[in-house]
Parts: structure tokens; C-alpha cells; sequence
């Protein structure tokens, strides 16, 4: 009887591993077979970057950069996190969160200049840098003199009569010290400098260098002393009164040595390579970071559906990519599971998705999206733009 039961327990036991064996094996050939029909499908497939269109849905890999996405006043953004480093989000940013105070405050990457300078416009290069270098645009007076890196080098060098100009633009010598003669109407402009910046981006082509003018403008330290000494001043259009002040600023300069700025170093450090390195370091590692998935040529259609919950009504928007289209999203999803998508439209961020599953189709739903005036421009801009093209 010991025997019999004994034998009768090793075979439901060798029952059980066979189904267990099984249930692996088919496993293990769903598995193997999805690999097999997936590289297939796209594994040799290679396509060349995609210059940015209008229309744009951007992959941001959250492995590089300094960058990721947040939700802020229900506008997808791209914004700095503490670290420098890209992190996926604790929810998901196509949920349509306000996002924190502290997210909405902290540096925001310009996409309009972002993508403009992904298309190689040059006039983009420089603002796209100034922002990411936390240089605000209005600090640019728009009646101080215009100096090219090159005059600039040359007055440096000994020019004799850009080095004159130069001093007469800046109300100061090189060495820092006051000049003879005062001129009341640029004290408070100062100079804007021209510097070329220049970016590396790709193309269907390889990459290119695209570069622009950053604006970077200068004043000396004499002249920021006499801008603060007549801050509170009301009589500033009397030229004999400018000049008393200008004296009176202008006195522990002649006096003092010590006082004085070298404004050659000074220049001299602006337009300096390393500088340039130094300022386009960041925005050279947010452009390494992006890949155009799709563009105007890749988006067939676009539609969109309101529904209500319980936060308020919200958008449902549905792109339908074109075979190419899906099979770059497919490729690019296989490896980056955890990251992060942005569709783009004319500079604006309708819409961010996490990526947290491979996206093989054709169409491709964006939910819970909070702002449905941005939603319906978008879906808009797109079926025109396919209307005119024939798609």
C-alpha cells in the first residue's frame, strides 16, 4: 500500500511539472516569437534623422540632458530638475497635473527656439542659448551700440580708431579709468555684443553646424556706480547735472587705481572660446537628448473627443501616424520604456506622454489632456496642413 500511494503521488507530481513545463515553454514562445516577429518588423529598418516640421512628436530621453517633463498651468514643459539629470515623472504628465510651485518656477527650455533651431534657422541659436543661461532678453537696450566679436578683437589688438569708438560707446577707458569727455546720452545703454554661438544638430544629411548671434550685452562698472548713484534722481535730461554726477561717480576711479575694472580682461573673457563653450554646454546636451519621431509628413490625421470627470472636463486626442511614423515611434519605444514624448505644434507643447510600454501603433491616443482650446488649434493645424499636402 506504501509502495502504491507512493507511486501514485510521483505521478501527479510529474503531472504537475509537465503542465508547469508547458505553461513556461508557451510562455517562453509567445515571448520568442513577439522578439522574432519584432525584429522582423522594424530590427533592420534604419531611417535618417527627421528635420522638425510645424507638427512634431519629440522623444526626450530621460537618460540625458538635464530636462524633463513637467505639467504647469496645463501646459506640458520642459523644465531643469534639481540634480541636472532627466527623471521620469512620479505621475504620469499626460494626466494633466498643475504641477508644484516649485516645478513651475524652476529654468524652462524655450521649445519655439528649440525647434527652430532643430530646423536650422540661426536667428534662433542665440535666444535659444541666452535662455538657457538664464540672460533675459529685455536686458538687451535696443539703443546700446552693436559690436561684432570681430570689431571687438581688433579694438583689443590695437585698433586705434575702434579702440576710440569702443571707449566712446562704454563713457570708460579699457584700463577702467574715466574718460575726458562725457556723453550723457549712452551712459545707460552700454554696448550689446554679437556673440556666435554655434550648435550641432542632426540632419538627413549628417550633422550640421547651425550659428547665430547671442546677444550679451555690457556695461562697465563706472558706469553701473553712475546708474545707481542717479537712481532716485528726477533731473537726468540735464546734460551739465549728468556731468556733475558723472565727476562725483568718476573721482575714486582717477584717484584710485585699484577701483578701476579692466574692462579689456573683461571683454576679453566674453568672447573668449571657452566662454562660448561654457554657455552652449547645456543647450548642446537638451538638443542631444531630443529625436524628432514625427512630423507633418508622418502624421496623417488628427481628431479629438471632450469627456468629463470628476476634475473637470478633459480631451481625448487621437494622431494617426503614417507606417513610417509608427514604425520610428516602434523603434524608439523598444529601448526607451520610462521615458518621456512631447507633441509639438507651432513652438507649443500640446501634450506630454510617458513612454510605459512599446508603441507599435498606428494610432496613437493622448488622454486626459486638461486645455482643449490648445488640443483643438492643434488637431486643426494638422488636418490643414494634410488637406494642403494631399495626404
Amino acid at each position: 500500500m506504501a509502495m502504491s500511494t507512493e507511486i501514485r503521488t510521483s505521478n501527479q507530481s510529474r503531472a504537475s511539472t509537465k503542465i508547469v513545463i508547458g505553461f513556461v515553454a508557451l510562455v517562453a514562445l509567445g515571448y520568442f516569437g513577439y522578439n522574432f516577429y519584432e525584429n522582423r518588423a522594424i530590427g533592420n529598418l534604419k531611417y535618417a534623422p527627421l528635420e522638425p516640421g510645424v507638427v512634431n512628436l519629440v522623444g526626450v530621453d530621460t537618460a540625458k540632458g538635464g530636462y524633463h517633463i513637467v505639467v504647469a498651468n496645463r501646459i506640458a514643459q520642459l523644465v531643469q530638475t534639481a540634480n541636472g539629470a532627466f527623471e521620469a515623472q512620479g505621475q504620469d504628465p499626460s494626466q494633466g497635473g498643475g504641477g508644484d510651485d516649485s516645478d513651475a518656477q524652476k529654468k524652462k527650455v524655450p521649445l519655439m527656439e528649440m525647434i527652430q533651431t532643430l530646423q536650422e534657422k540661426s536667428a534662433a541659436v542665440g535666444p535659444f542659448v541666452s535662455i538657457l543661461n538664464d540672460m533675459k532678453q529685455e536686458d538687451v537696450n535696443d539703443k546700446a551700440k552693436d559690436w561684432s566679436k570681430a570689431d571687438i578683437e581688433k579694438a583689443l589688438a590695437g585698433d586705434k580708431s575702434l579702440k576710440d569708438k569702443l571707449q566712446a560707446d562704454l563713457n570708460t577707458n579699457l584700463d577702467g579709468s574715466p574718460l575726458a569727455q562725457f556723453d550723457p546720452k549712452t551712459f545707460q545703454t552700454g554696448i550689446t555684443i554679437h556673440l556666435p554661438v554655434t550648435m550641432t544638430i542632426p540632419s538627413p544629411t549628417g550633422d550640421k553646424q547651425v550659428t547665430g548671434d547671442l546677444l550679451f550685452p555690457f556695461q562697465t562698472r563706472l558706469m553701473l556706480a553712475l546708474e545707481q548713484r542717479v537712481a532716485t534722481e528726477s533731473n537726468l535730461y540735464d546734460n551739465k547735472v549728468l556731468a556733475g554726477y558723472y565727476a562725483e561717480v568718476a573721482k575714486p576711479f582717477m584717484t584710485d587705481p585699484k577701483q578701476r575694472q579692466n574692462v579689456a580682461e573683461a571683454l576679453k573673457q566674453i568672447i573668449s572660446q571657452a566662454n562660448v563653450d561654457g554657455m552652449t554646454e547645456l543647450p548642446q546636451k537638451v538638443l542631444g537628448s531630443l529625436q524628432i519621431l514625427a512630423n507633418d509628413q508622418l502624421i496623417k490625421h488628427a481628431l479629438y473627443t471632450t469627456e468629463d470627470t470628476p476634475k473637470g472636463p478633459v480631451c481625448n486626442m487621437e494622431i494617426e501616424l503614417t507606417d513610417e511614423g509608427r514604425n520610428r515611434l516602434w523603434q524608439y519605444s523598444r529601448d526607451k520604456v520610462g521615458t518621456q514624448l512631447l507633441l509639438v505644434v507651432d513652438g507649443v507643447a500640446v501634450s506630454a506622454i510617458q513612454i510605459k510600454d512599446v508603441l507599435a501603433q498606428t494610432n496613437l491616443t493622448i488622454s486626459n489632456l486638461p486645455d482643449e482650446t490648445i488640443v483643438k488649434n492643434a488637431v486643426n493645424k494638422i488636418n490643414s496642413m494634410n488637406k494642403a499636402s494631399g495626404q
